[in-house]
């Protein structure tokens, strides 16, 4: 049977090179399922694919007909053009999306069962029209089914909007080349990875490891919108990176020379985020065998089902108090989770987590699907 990846993210190919987003789930999503024996494409916007280094060193393998990237025309307004891909037999559709046109355009072009992975907790107003929107499509629409990447997630919201989660698959997608834990890491090397941007609480993370004696390696972007991340990024950022000897940064870099960086660290960080349910970045650290400390706001959160509490790491809830009151408490629970032993952190991840078993749950939920 064959499979359609589709994501309408603009660098969907690109995001390769990171940690986390859709737009990986997209690219590994696909990877993976030629990877267990299904032929699968992937469907992106034209210019990202253009663009993106990616497809010139995999130039090769979209010559293949069972691994071929379609780069479509992309109107925000209209969707795809899906004319290039009518003549192929599809049998199922997966999509990562923030865009109802294009859902609306998928579920009227396939007749075959289509997964709607949905990553996000309700969070603001647009979340929930979102949701909202998917739910009157379901009604005519048969086919259409919306996945959460956790149980917290499809709980969370269906206390909401009653029946909009369909079921759930546990992220297992990525993949790496690493058999076995690094053990020869830096101590007292802390990584965070991701956008460093206000909105990621990065401030948070530069209170509480300002003036302690962890080195943190923060590797990341800044976002250009809106306007006060930039200014923060160019001021405030700066002056810390000038001011603190133990601070280093780099930019996003490509996916090996980002696990070296990860694998060789003492631990990963997570700042407590706004919106997300949990940190994507934090769930693959501990695929390297990486103790996690994740800050969360209120529990439970979705990180705790992929995270064994003083085995894998820890979960600091701040609610109802700021960071600096608890920073104290969070170096204590740092110097804590350095000494967790990374060859169980390993093991586990990779006995609980496979990315074999990620695509296997894909398929068993589609028959589950089709019997109802």
């Amino acid at each position: 049977m064959d499979v359609l990846v589709i994501s309408d993210y603009y660098q969907p190919l690109k995001a390769d090179q990171y940690f986390g987003g859709s737009e990986a789930f997209s690219i590994d999503t696909w990877k993976l399922m030629n990877k267990y024996g299904h032929k699968s494409y992937l469907l992106g916007p034209q210019d990202s694919l253009i663009k993106s280094n990616l497809f010139i060193s995999w130039d090769s393998v979209s010559e293949n007909a069972h691994k071929k990237m379609f780069s479509s025309r992309y109107v925000p307004s209209k969707g795809f053009n899906l004319d290039e891909i009518k003549n192929i037999d599809i049998g199922l559709v997966i999509v990562s999306t923030s865009s109802i046109t294009i859902l609306k355009q998928i579920v009227q072009f396939f007749d075959c069962p289509i997964f709607y992975f949905h990553h996000r907790p309700i969070a603001y107003r647009n979340d929930i029209d979102f949701l909202q929107h998917v739910m009157s499509l379901k009604t005519n629409y048969s086919n259409l089914f919306v996945v959460a990447v956790s149980a917290y997630l499809q709980r969370v919201i269906n206390r909401k909007l009653s029946g909009c989660i369909d079921s759930f698959i546990h992220l297992s997608y990525f993949e790496h080349e690493y058999n076995q834990v690094f053990e020869n890491y830096y101590d007292k090397l802390v990584v965070y990875t991701g956008r460093i941007t206000i909105e990621k609480m990065i401030p948070d993370l530069l209170d509480i490891f300002r003036n302690s004696d962890y080195k943190l390696l923060m590797i990341g972007n800044p976002q250009f919108y809106p306007e006060k991340e930039i200014v923060w990024f160019n001021a405030d950022f700066e002056k810390e990176l000038k001011n603190n000897k133990n601070f280093h940064y780099k930019e996003s870099m490509d996916r090996k020379r980002l696990f070296e960086y990860v694998r060789r660290s003492s631990l990963f960080f997570m700042p407590r985020h706004t919106y997300e349910t949990f940190s994507l970045s934090a769930f693959e650290a501990q695929k390297l065998g990486i103790p996690v400390v994740c800050i969360v706001k209120h529990p439970p959160e979705a990180i705790q089902e992929y995270l064994v509490e003083n085995k894998t790491g820890f979960v600091i809830n701040t609610f109802g108090s700021s960071v600096v009151k608890k920073k104290n408490e969070i170096l204590d629970v740092v110097d804590k989770a350095i000494s967790l032993d990374r060859k169980w952190i390993f093991e586990w991840f990779h006995t609980n987590y496979s990315a074999e078993n990620y695509v296997k749950s894909i398929f068993d939920l589609m028959i589950a699907f089709k019997a109802s």
